[in-house]
């Protein structure tokens, strides 16, 4: 899901649980709690990956220790997972 579609999806599901609590008058307390938790934690990840960036440094970020591996060798700037080769 794209970082912009998460984030209205997380405002409309705000927009109905609220909509539910004030049009029922309290009487669907959970549906609203639920569907306005869900929305907040959609916003919020929509947020947090648009914050997070990821680009040209992004890359697998997870090594490992190997003495018969091959050496995995790059030109330029990267941000790279692989063997630490003694």
């Amino acid at each position: 899901m794209s970082k912009f579609l998460q984030i209205i999806v997380g405002a409309v599901e705000i927009a109905v649980g609220v909509y539910l609590q004030v049009v029922t008058f309290g009487a669907s307390t959970p549906l609203t709690q639920f569907l306005i938790s869900m929305g907040v934690g959609s916003v919020l990840g929509g947020v947090g990956s648009m914050m997070s960036g990821g680009g040209a440094m992004g890359g697998v970020s997870s090594a490992y220790r190997s003495s018969i591996a091959s050496e995995i060798v790059i030109y330029g700037r990267a941000r790279a997972g692989g063997p630490m080769v003694w």
